[in-house]
C-alpha cells in the first residue's frame, strides 16, 4: 500500500494509529521523491528568493548613507536604502554612492554632495527620541479616555431602597397585606 498524506482508513482508531506512526515518512516521500510537487514547489520557491536577497541587500555605504536621503522618485515616500522600485532613482544612487564610497569620499561629503545637487529637501534626519516617543505618548489620552468610556457606562445602575435614583422619585408603598402573606410563607 502506497503512503499518502491523507488516512485512507483514519475514521477507526487502528487505522489513525498506523497512519500517525507513518507520518514522518510520509511527508519525507512527499518533499524529496524525484516526482514529488512539493519538493519542485520549495525547489522554485528557493530560487525566487535569490535576486530578491541580493537586491534588498545592496552595499553597506548605500544602505548606511541612503537613509539619510529621500527618494525624489515622486512616487514613494522612501528612503534611497528602503525604496524598492525597479529602475527608480534610489537604484542609481545607491550604486552612485556605493562608487563614490569606494573612491575614498567620507559619509558626509557623500551627503553634501547630494544636498547641493538635489537641494535640503533629499537629506532626513535620524529621529530624535522625540520623533519616537510622540506617537505612544499620544496614545496614552486615547487609553485614558476609553478607561473612562468603559468605568462610565459599565457601572450597573445604582438603585436605592426608595425605587429611585438619588433625588428621583420614591417608590411605592408596599401593601401591609403583601408583607403580612410573605411573614407567613417564611415562617
Amino acid at each position: 500500500m502506497k503512503n499518502t498524506l491523507h488516512a485512507p482508513d483514519g475514521d477507526t482508531p487502528a487505522g489513525a494509529r498506523k497512519w500517525a506512526a507513518n507520518r514522518p515518512a510520509v511527508i519525507a516521500d512527499a518533499l524529496f521523491s524525484p516526482g514529488g510537487r512539493l519538493s519542485w514547489l520549495l525547489l522554485a520557491l528557493l530560487l525566487s528568493l535569490v535576486p530578491a536577497r541580493a537586491q534588498m541587500e545592496g552595499s553597506e555605504p548605500g544602505r548606511r548613507i541612503g537613509l539619510h536621503l529621500a527618494c525624489q522618485c515622486g512616487s514613494c515616500s522612501h528612503t534611497v536604502a528602503r525604496c524598492e522600485m525597479f529602475g527608480c532613482f534610489a537604484q542609481t544612487t545607491r550604486e552612485e554612492i556605493a562608487r563614490m564610497s569606494a573612491s575614498g569620499m567620507s559619509d558626509q561629503a557623500i551627503l553634501d554632495h547630494y544636498i547641493a545637487k538635489h537641494g535640503q529637501q533629499i537629506y532626513r534626519a535620524q529621529p530624535s527620541a522625540f520623533g519616537w516617543l510622540v506617537p505612544y505618548l499620544a496614545l496614552l489620552p486615547g487609553a485614558a479616555l476609553i478607561y473612562w468610556f468603559i468605568r462610565r457606562y459599565r457601572r450597573p445602575a445604582l438603585v436605592l431602597a426608595t425605587g429611585g435614583r438619588p433625588g428621583g422619585p420614591a417608590a411605592p408603598a408596599i401593601d401591609p397585606r403583601y408583607l403580612a402573606q410573605i411573614e407567613k410563607d417564611l415562617e
